[in-house]
């Protein structure tokens, strides 16, 4: 039981500092935008990943990072763009761009 508790209370510390923002990736190919649906999305702060996972039917993704500016890579098929993507924990979907 105290294993469990010191767990728990560790990843609550840890946590703490991570904000969860829902994001909808678009791609813009073509002159047209469409949603990025079933993408492999990497999110790097500078040169190291934080982040790998892949978007719904609908483009949309939940993504649990620190505060702060980011680099998502999206890859959709043979086309892999990028984005720049601000993690603030506010509520609602927020739109990205990859371009």
């Amino acid at each position: 039981m105290k294993n469990r508790v010191a767990v728990w209370l560790m990843m609550s510390v840890f946590l703490s500092g991570a904000r969860a923002d829902q994001l909808q990736i678009k791609q813009a190919m073509n002159g047209m935008v469409a949603s990025a649906s079933y993408a492999r999305v990497e999110i790097r702060k500078g040169d190291a990943k934080v982040f790998e996972g892949r978007t719904d039917k609908y483009g949309r993704l939940t993504v649990a990072l620190p505060q702060g500016d980011y680099q998502a890579v999206v890859t959709a098929g043979s086309a892999t763009q990028k984005a720049e993507v601000r993690i603030t924990g506010e509520k609602g979907l927020k739109q990205v761009l990859a371009k």
